[in-house]
């Protein structure tokens, strides 16, 4: 069946097509299949990713589904579970065939993840996901208005960086966005009102970003394909403006910098101060800027250097297909490196609808079922000392992919409470826990091994570590470890503390949360910067967090201690992040 591989291969986009999920589609001249379908199908199943995920994960299918690929099992398991007509495919089709013969344990892990979410059906748990998410973590900034719930309010607005190496705000305000009416905040950009169909408003925080309306599409306009305007999240821009380059800066590092939005953001911001320098006939006696831009994966490290071009940041920019933490900060061609930006994989927790087709976020990419996803414990597990009678003779693990997955037993089913033991000797709840926070622990265990790695540059004076979740553990969680690493004490390094930050960035109100396991002092907590989705600030959930250098060594600064020792230096196996 054609239209599950096109769409599958449309999803992946290993060519790198530029455009919108629509155009892409509709542009592509060699699809067999309709592209109504292609889109409708693509679409709807990536705006239930994130479950479907899930569902595939603890059902352990593409453990056993060797032919199906992650796309493939995303697409196929939405049309099997949530498709009105099911599978578009012969029911003697191999797709239909891989797919529906696992059926009772997907539709069993389908509900328990409903469940798990507090939606007694699936039309509840549709209606959900056709708005805007909104944020659930509890944080001491005060309360938060929902703008989704009013009428005639939009999900949220589109962001749109102007991207100076190549073009003015006045310029494109005066041209591409000409025919649009000023307005003074998100709310009023969100809102249709008198036919109205599209508004601007222009940024209070960062320069040169503007919201307008969610749907105005400008993927083919001609400012975008020449690389004068870069769809950037407001929350994302918060990483380079925060690190503030200097004209006294030597070379600067973006470690994980794939597919580019935060490294040309740099280069403007240089090309900016070099511009203001001229201007104020101000003697060009700083050194020459190097963004040193690093991404370990072949393919995306073509996508950065793709976006580097486009955006004119070809003479700041130098791309590396490397891993950032295999540098040596010793090494004689990072001497200059005075500032370094970290946005590491992480959970994506904080990100808007992944189906948005204009969405170019670094934290973007869609939440894959994961082929090394274990088994759920109530097909797995066993007691020490124990063995069930129902599992005499069984294989631990489903290993038969001509067989279906073994459904789940119809008792310890998911209970409000949690408190149902399951096979494994955990609660319901513990079980379903147990998961996110292995995930959470590798993902953090590898941003402090990369934050503590950053730490040991020679020459650095400034960072900022930024991620696009929501999560304590992966955020205020790795800035109080990483402080309480020895490299950090040895070399002075301490928060940017609020007062210093940027004046665009200083009123900003929303700031860190403490977690069950994390505490720290209120400077530190002031330092670190928090977006959170569904409010009216119209942003993605997001973290970041700026660090300077006092000194070249000695004890760390008052006020730094939190969790104890950090596990920068840990052997464990690294987080490979999304594709």
């Amino acid at each position: 069946m054609s239209l599950y591989y096109e769409t599958a291969t449309i999803l992946e986009n290993k060519s790198h097509t530029d455009g919108s999920l629509k155009s892409r589609i509709y542009s592509n001249k060699e699809l067999k299949s309709s592209p109504v379908s292609v889109y409708a199908l693509a679409s709807n199943a990536t705006r239930w990713a994130e479950i479907l995920k899930e569902v595939i994960d603890r059902s352990g299918l593409l453990g056993v589904e060797r032919k199906l690929t992650p796309h493939l099992a995303l697409l196929l398991s939405h049309d099997l579970l949530i498709a009105k007509n099911g599978v578009a495919a012969p029911k003697n089709h191999v797709l239909n065939l891989a797919i529906s013969r696992h059926k009772a344990r997907l539709s069993a892990e389908f509900a328990r993840v409903r469940l798990r979410r507090g939606f007694s059906t699936i039309q509840e748990l549709k209606e959900s996901l056709s708005q805007c998410p909104v944020a659930t973590e509890k944080d001491s900034n005060g309360p938060d208005k929902n703008i989704f719930q009013e009428a005639g309010i939009l999900k949220y607005p589109r962001w749109i960086r102007i991207n100076t190496l190549k073009t003015t705000t006045d310029g494109q305000l005066s041209t591409t966005f000409e025919s649009l009416p000023r307005v003074e905040s998100n709310q009023e950009v969100l809102r249709k009102e008198n036919g109205v169909d599209g508004s601007l408003c222009i940024d209070t925080h960062i320069p040169n970003l503007i919201s307008i309306s969610p749907d105005i599409d400008y993927t083919r306009h001609p400012a975008y394909r020449s690389g004068h305007l870069i769809f950037q999240d407001k929350a994302s821009c918060f990483s380079a403006y925060l690190l503030e380059p200097r004209l006294s800066d030597g070379d600067l590092i973006d470690a994980c910098a794939a597919p580019g939005n935060k490294t040309t953001h740099l280069a403007a911001l240089l090309q900016e101060l070099s511009h203001n320098n001229r201007s104020n006939n101000t003697p060009q006696n700083h050194p020459h800027h190097r963004i040193i831009a690093c991404e370990r994966d072949a393919d995306r490290a073509a996508t950065l250097s793709q976006m580097v071009r486009r955006a004119g940041a070809d003479p700041f920019v130098e791309v590396l297909n490397t891993d950032f933490l295999k540098l040596n900060p010793s090494d004689p061609r990072f001497a200059n490196v005075t500032a370094l930006l970290l946005d590491p994989s992480c959970s994506g927790s904080g990100m808007h609808d992944r189906s948005d087709p204009q969405n170019e976020e670094e934290g973007s990419a869609l939440p894959l079922p994961s082929r090394d996803a274990l088994l759920p414990l109530s097909t797995t597990a066993t007691t020490k000392g124990k063995k069930r009678k129902r599992n005499k003779g069984r294989k631990a693990a489903h290993t038969n992919p001509e067989e279906p997955l073994p459904t789940p037993p119809t008792t310890n089913t998911v209970q409000s409470d949690g408190g149902a033991p399951t096979p494994g000797g955990l609660t319901e709840k513990e079980s379903q826990e147990a998961p996110l926070q292995k995930r959470l622990h590798a993902l953090s265990t590898f941003q402090i091994r990369l934050l503590t790695h950053a730490f040991r540059f020679p020459t650095a004076q400034r960072i900022t570590y930024s991620t696009c979740s929501v999560y304590v553990e992966e955020n205020e969680g790795v800035i109080v470890r990483a402080l309480a690493s020895d490299v950090a004490r040895e070399r002075g390094w301490r928060v940017l503390r609020r007062e210093e930050q940027v004046a665009g960035l200083r009123g900003w109100q929303r700031r860190g949360i403490e977690g069950e396991f994390v505490e720290m002092k209120e400077e530190v907590r002031q330092a670190c910067l928090r977006c959170k989705r569904g409010t009216d600030e119209g942003t993605m959930g997001f973290f970041v967090c700026g660090f300077v250098r006092e000194g070249l060594g000695g004890a760390g600064r008052e006020g730094q201690e939190g969790m104890g020792e950090a596990e920068g230096d840990e052997e464990e196996e690294e987080w490979e992040g999304f594709s």
